[in-house]
């Protein structure tokens, strides 16, 4: 697969003086339906996921075929340096992938090797079952240093309507000096409660109940484990509408790489001396930053799953789930690399921090698609 390396700019600085860390990573990604984890079928699950791997895989050699053979794409692309950036396979039949296009090799006097600057990443959305580009368009909320991808759901209940969004990102990273890559991620989580105006007298004790993230090991042949930012506030933040804080926690297990990050959301003051009296809070969000240490050449594998629970009437819940699933495989260490063998891997210098930047990534929601078993 192939991918893209960013040039540095203000919000990574920003970014790594959050998380603490300097950090370029090349990620590879894509996305299956979610396995059955008991070690009894531990080797089962190991090797359906292979298969579904190469199955998936196969999609994407289809939709990169497609893409090569449009011509509105090999006009966009001709006589142009291009990569893939971003792969989102929404079901058996369609896929979006974004494309960095005419960005220029910058060859860097700071340290060996090249600097990746310029170009525009665009949208294409392709339909395999009629080996067509559906759509061709400038992607704004990506840019080469950081990829996301976003996930919104509504729900009506008895009396109210809930909407959730949910956004993950990836952000380049870093070649760390203890010979591992160093991948830094942020998930992102909205959640507002509207009541239905014609039955807003019925409805007491409602809106924002929690939202909860959980970051799970899948597949894993070499060591990989995740990194909280435990003594960053930056790192872990949550508002809601309301006069209290909402009370975040966090826990991570050990004997099976995974993080829970849990937020509750407080009520609002009683109404007349009521205890409990009050509703939760209309509006409510998190953001929530982790690392992924993983060692060269190795492909691994997690999810990522965030949901939010609302509430009305003080007993009737609603939950909105977003799921996604994301692999990636590590390149080799860059120490001895040739020129020539960072370009083939997407490797870039990184004068700043006296590294190695590397950032293909591709991420893909796990609904609706197939096992290909």
């Amino acid at each position: 697969m192939i991918g893209v390396r960013g040039g540095m700019n203000s919000k990574r600085v920003l970014m790594l003086i959050l998380i603490g860390l300097a950090i370029s990573t090349v990620i590879f990604g894509i996305g299956i339906n979610r396995l059955d984890h008991s070690e009894k079928s531990n080797s089962t699950d190991i090797e359906s996921i292979e298969k579904q791997l190469d199955h998936l895989r196969n999609i994407q050699m289809d939709a990169d075929g497609v893409f090569m053979e449009d011509e509105k794409a090999r006009e966009l692309i001709n006589g142009k340096e291009y990569l893939k950036t971003l792969e989102i396979i929404h079901n058996e039949s369609y896929v979006e992938d974004f494309y960095w296009v005419g960005f220029q090799y910058k060859r860097s006097e700071d340290c060996k090797g090249y600097k990746m600057v310029g170009g525009k990443i665009y949208k294409f959305g392709i339909d395999l079952s009629n080996k067509t580009v559906l759509s061709v368009e400038e992607a704004g909320n990506q840019n080469p240093e950081m990829r996301e991808i976003r996930d919104e759901e509504f729900l009506d209940g008895a009396y109210t309507c809930v909407h959730s969004l949910a956004l993950t990102r990836s952000f380049a990273g870093m070649w760390h000096p203890l010979q591992e890559w160093v991948y830094p991620f942020k998930v992102e989580g909205i959640g507002d409660v509207r009541l239905e105006s014609e039955l807003s007298t019925n409805a007491q004790g409602w809106g924002c109940f929690k939202h909860q993230v959980t970051i799970e090991e899948i597949y894993n042949k070499e060591k990989f484990y995740f990194n909280e930012f435990e003594n960053n506030p930056e790192s872990k933040k949550a508002w809601c509408n309301v006069d209290k804080l909402p009370r975040i926690e966090s826990e991570s297990r050990l004997d099976r790489e995974s993080i829970t990050y849990e937020v509750s959301y407080p009520r609002e003051k009683s109404v007349w001396g009521i205890i409990n009296s009050g509703n939760w809070p209309s509006d409510a969000n998190f953001s929530y930053y982790w690392d992924v240490w993983v060692k060269p050449n190795q492909t691994i594998m997690f999810d990522v799953t965030v949901k939010l629970d609302a509430i009305e009437n003080t007993r009737n819940t609603y939950e909105n789930n977003h799921d996604w699933r994301v692999i990636f495989t590590s390149p080799p260490s860059p120490d001895k690399m040739s020129l020539e063998e960072m370009k083939k891997y997407g490797i870039e210098c990184d004068p700043p921090y006296g590294t190695y930047a590397h950032n293909p990534i591709i991420i893909v929601k796990k609904e609706g698609m197939g096992g290909g078993t």
